[in-house]
């Protein structure tokens, strides 16, 4: 007897608000940050971006999987860029 914790529908509604409904799981996500980090084009959204990676924070509490990657996105919060958002995007739709 136990207790289980999931958050299976709240990760799929986190991917609906970043129109990621199509992502394909994978097993190392830390791949999508092979992108040039140089670019200045801000992300034109940047409330939303922040609204996703904070999603993504709480998420972590029963994903531990996930927080090497989320804790480099999280780094980006304060200047989030249309690049950094676009690799996310393309990384998914691969």
């Amino acid at each position: 007897m136990g207790l289980v914790l999931s958050q299976h529908k709240y990760a799929l509604d986190i991917l609906s608000r970043a129109g990621m409904s199509s992502c394909k799981p994978v097993d190392t996500p830390t791949s999508i940050f092979k992108i040039d980090l140089q670019s200045t084009e801000m992300f034109s959204d940047p409330t939303c971006f922040c609204q996703i990676i904070d999603a993504l924070q709480y998420l972590t509490f029963t994903r531990p999987n996930i927080c090497y990657v989320v804790n480099k996105v999280c780094q980006f919060m304060h200047a989030p860029t249309k690049n950094l958002w676009n690799a996310l995007n393309a990384y998914c739709d691969t």
